[in-house]
């Protein structure tokens, strides 16, 4: 009996000379979600895709030889990753041809400004929606902090001890604590 197999992943870029710098998916019981140390450079229109920078890589392990790289060997006998890759390339083409037609509507479009403009974008942290972990594990932000902003106040006193990689987090409680939209 085979296993579906539900995959996402992230790359370097989007030629076949790129590798991926993060995988999920889920197999049965299973959910996996890893980053991954890429042997090639992270190129800025990935990240401004996905938002993943390399100090967000730099600890993590390479995807070849990882636990994770044998298991979804042995999970398929094909993986269609360059199919996401192409979806990605994709995403890319849509952000960048709003971007001209928003802010470069009147000028030729400069690849240099609209890539600068998308990394701008890219290094704004994201809002957090919802948790997923601790007591509130399913509930919004947004509800927790009608019912519960001490325990907003501690998540954050917490972040801010380690915050290395916490941008997001941090942005979003604090947003939430002041009340601020």
């Amino acid at each position: 009996m085979s296993t579906l197999v539900f995959l996402d992943v992230e790359a370097t870029g989007v030629d076949q000379t790129d590798r991926l710098v993060q995988v999920a998916y889920r197999a049965g019981d299973t959910d996996v979600n890893e980053l991954f140390t890429p042997p090639v450079p992270m190129r800025v229109t990935a990240m401004a895709v996905h938002h993943i920078t390399n100090k967000h890589l730099a600890d993590k392990p390479a995807f070849n030889g990882s636990k994770t790289h044998s298991d979804l060997i042995e999970l398929s006998q094909s993986d269609d990753a360059w199919g996401d890759i192409v979806v990605l390339e994709a995403v890319f083409k849509k952000l960048y041809e709003e971007i001209v037609a928003k802010d470069f509507a009147s000028q030729p479009p400069v690849v240099d400004a609209v890539i600068n403009q998308m990394i701008e974008i890219s290094n704004q942290p994201s809002l957090v929606v919802n948790f997923t972990f601790g007591k509130y594990a399913g509930k919004t932000i947004e509800q927790v902090a009608k019912i519960d902003k001490d325990y907003l106040k501690w998540l954050l006193n917490e972040k801010l001890k380690k915050p290395e990689n916490e941008d997001d987090w941090i942005f979003t409680l604090r947003k939430h604590i002041n009340g601020s939209k």
